[in-house]
Order: C-alpha cells, then structure tokens, then sequence
C-alpha cells in the first residue's frame, strides 16, 4: 500500500505536518521519511521484542547448560537495550536528512 502524501495519516510521534511537507517537496524525501518512521517501529518490535523472546524461548526449549542460556539471556538484554535507542537514531537521522535537503522546518 502506498501512502498519498494528500491521504490523512495518523502520525503517533506527531509529525503529520512535517511529513506532508516534506512529501510536497520532494516525493524521494517524503519516502526517506518513511523509511525513517519504519526504522523506528522495526526496531522497537523486532529488536527490543520478537527477537529477544525469541531468542531466550530458543535458549531454553534447547536447553544444554546453564553457560549457554546465561550467554543467550545476554544477548537479549543486549537486543533489549540496543535496539530501541537504535531505531530512535536512525529514524531521527533520516528525517533529519530529509528535512534539511528540503527545507522543511522542524515543529
């Protein structure tokens, strides 16, 4: 589904103006945009969720030793702690850079 940049969206983090701006500028821009917002959402489920469920629901159905399910629970805090200040990031860069090559003012 593609999003017109006329079309009404519900925008969450509140820049709906921003994006339709940005979407009349330039429609490349516009789908950096998006790509930043999706950034944001793909790290916050994947990352800081379905990964590190998954990842320690793995551990423990394959269970070998304590060492191993130790090791895999860390590396699902690490996912946890990382992957939602990730998203953040990106997605504030992508849309910082949109927002400079067109112009657009931040709100």
């Amino acid at each position: 589904m593609i999003i017109r940049p006329e079309e009404k969206v519900a925008m969450p983090n509140g820049h709906a103006e921003e994006r339709e701006q940005v979407y009349r500028m330039s429609r490349f821009w516009g789908v950096i945009w998006d790509i930043g917002d999706a950034s944001y959402y793909l790290c916050l489920v994947a990352m800081s969720g379905i990964v590190p469920i998954s990842l320690i629901g793995i551990s423990v159905y394959y269970f070998e030793s304590w060492q191993g399910l130790l090791r895999d629970i860390g590396i699902g805090v690490f996912f946890i702690l990382v992957g939602f200040p990730l998203g953040i990031g990106i997605c504030a860069w992508f849309k910082g850079w949109a927002r400079r090559r067109t112009g657009v003012e931040e709100k």
